[in-house]
């Protein structure tokens, strides 16, 4: 059903699901009989769905999307030398913290799947519910869906950066109602960053105001840089992740007044869903992980010949 919706041709369909082309319409007919409607309609060359057959269509790729899931789950649960996970990551934490937490793993357990799906805390409370996640790693918001169950996890707030010639890096110590007086580009900015802001600037009475002053949303990383190095933008990224470039002097990072020093993230999974094996080993390596970069911030090894900006 879904393969012949998809190809909208018997002999195509029926070779994708290894059967004959006789055999996948006996099927269909057999599938057309038992609900008493058209389910396709056959014209010369092309097979389209009915209104009948778009209902039928759609929970049969459902059940398969279900049964994907389960086999998926049943084989992460049983060990870790095999099954594969799939991850929401915010953009803030992707390159510099989970590719950290995923190396470190797949050192150990090479045989491990991971599929990464970037994107922000809104994206994935759905997807978490219906287990079409496993866990997410980003920010929560202060009231999260009291079906999932959320673990704060430390880690280093970004820094606010920008390029070589913008005229905010002669100042030293800068507030951010200056700041925002530049456009940004950044990942989606989490909870935390709006209601800070929102205290800092207080001309700003709007939350939809400060939570907005973006130029560009961007989840990948390098074009938040590129950009910021490219134009008058700023953009807030973890040192981590500009650190080639603050070592080269194409980006320069600002010290902002009252700017924390770390930031709570998140690993969220399904309340009372029984997690794999996997899911446990990403948790307990990530919380290392995390540990080992917010101390490595303190030291400042990220910082190259750039002096650390917190303000303490």
């Amino acid at each position: 059903m879904v393969a012949l919706a998809h190809h909208g041709h018997f002999g195509r369909a029926a070779n994708e699901i290894g059967l004959t082309q006789s055999a996948l319409s006996q099927n269909i007919q057999r599938i057309e009989l038992k609900y008493g409607v058209p389910l396709f309609i056959r014209g010369r060359g092309r097979v389209t769905l009915t209104a009948y057959g778009e209902v039928v269509e759609r929970l049969a790729r459902n059940m398969l999307e279900s049964s994907a899931a389960a086999e998926r789950e049943i084989a992460s649960m049983q060990n870790l030398t095999s099954g594969s996970l799939v991850i929401g990551v915010d953009a803030f934490l992707n390159s510099a913290l989970l590719s950290r937490v995923l190396s470190t793993i797949l050192r150990s357990n090479p045989k491990l799947r991971f599929v990464l799906r970037t994107g922000h805390w809104d994206m994935y409370t759905t997807q978490l519910l219906n287990d079409e996640v496993d866990m997410y790693i980003g920010f929560a918001p202060p009231h999260p869906h009291s079906e999932l169950e959320i673990e704060q996890v430390l880690v280093p707030s970004p820094v606010i950066v920008c390029g070589s010639e913008h005229p905010a890096k002669v100042s030293k110590v800068q507030s951010l109602a200056e700041l925002v007086e530049y456009p940004v580009v950044s990942p989606f900015p989490p909870s935390w960053y709006v209601s800070w802001a929102q205290d800092q600037v207080e001309r700003f009475r709007d939350r939809e105001t400060v939570s907005s002053p973006n130029v560009l949303e961007s989840d990948n990383i390098d074009v938040c840089k590129q950009l910021t190095k490219d134009s008058m933008t700023l953009t807030a990224l973890l040192k981590a992740d500009v650190r080639h470039e603050l070592d080269l002097g194409e980006l320069h990072v600002l010290e902002v007044e009252h700017w924390p020093v770390v930031m709570n993230s998140c690993i969220a999974t399904k309340e009372g869903k029984r997690v794999s094996p996997a899911v446990d080993l990403v948790r307990d390596v990530y919380k290392k992980v995390a540990a080992q970069v917010v101390e490595e911030n303190k030291r400042g090894k990220l910082s190259g010949s750039i002096q650390a900006p917190y303000v303490y």
